[in-house]
């Protein structure tokens, strides 16, 4: 039975490859990026239908929450996975990581990867399907330290404690909030002076990426993490 799904981050990147599995496997798929016609064309190359949204702001969402509600029977599964790193990819990663903290990209990674979590989720909440799913991108930096950029790390620290405080909530009302927490992934926020430090074994293609997400989101419990894993199973819970 086609499941109706939502996606953000959907014009680049992991949102891209989800989007286009999901409609694979023969899901009716909403695409949220900003607005724009080419990142209007590159979601609705996936076959999913575009629903323009700054995902950093709650009128945005609740706007764009009505829309992609039209255009779905039902809503249940969501994917809450724009995100963007502090550092632009070209810029050095052997810095004072200190530094970062300007005004505009300090503010920019904690609008896009936590109000952009914790405002979908809040607009999404109420539509969702009475058994129905969201699954937050979290990172590895959730984990751990990422020296190289400690805004972007705080960031996914704070969705993944945003997700297992939830998770009860959820879980009362029959549904699931869980996260996956993936290392790194050949996209293009990943920064060139990195990216060419490291083997290339080390960034998982998105479709991989996009593979587990959807493995999180058909997985029982609420208010978990999971990482990566290189078996069928493509998923292990972090305890």
């Amino acid at each position: 039975m086609a499941r109706g799904a939502i996606v953000t981050g959907a014009a680049s990147g992991l949102g891209n490859a989800l989007a286009k599995l999901l409609v694979d496997r023969g899901d009716s798929v909403v695409g949220i990026d900003l607005a724009g016609a080419d990142r209007q064309a590159k979601v609705e190359s996936t076959g999913a239908s575009f629903v323009a949204c700054d995902v950093t702001s709650i009128e945005n969402w609740h706007t764009a929450a009505r829309s992609a509600s039209s255009l779905l029977d039902s809503i249940d599964i969501v994917f809450l996975n724009a995100g963007v790193m502090t550092r632009s990819p070209s810029q050095p990663i052997d810095d004072d990581p200190v530094a970062l903290a300007t005004d505009d990209g300090y503010r920019k990674v904690f609008a896009v990867n936590v109000d952009g979590v914790i405002f979908g989720a809040t607009a999404l909440a109420p539509l969702l399907a009475a058994s129905g799913s969201i699954t937050v991108t979290a990172s590895t930096a959730a984990l751990g330290a990422l020296p190289f950029d400690p805004y972007y790390a705080a960031t996914k620290h704070a969705v993944a404690g945003y997700v297992k405080s939830l998770g009860a909530v959820f879980a009362a009302r029959g549904q699931r909030i869980n996260a996956l927490c993936p290392g790194g992934i050949d996209t293009n926020i990943v920064p060139d002076p990195l990216r060419s430090s490291m083997p290339a074994t080390t960034f998982r293609p998105p479709h991989d990426v996009a593979r587990a997400l959807i493995a999180v989101s058909e997985s029982s419990g609420s208010g978990l993490l999971y990482t990566l894993t290189d078996d069928a199973n493509f998923i292990a819970r972090v305890d």
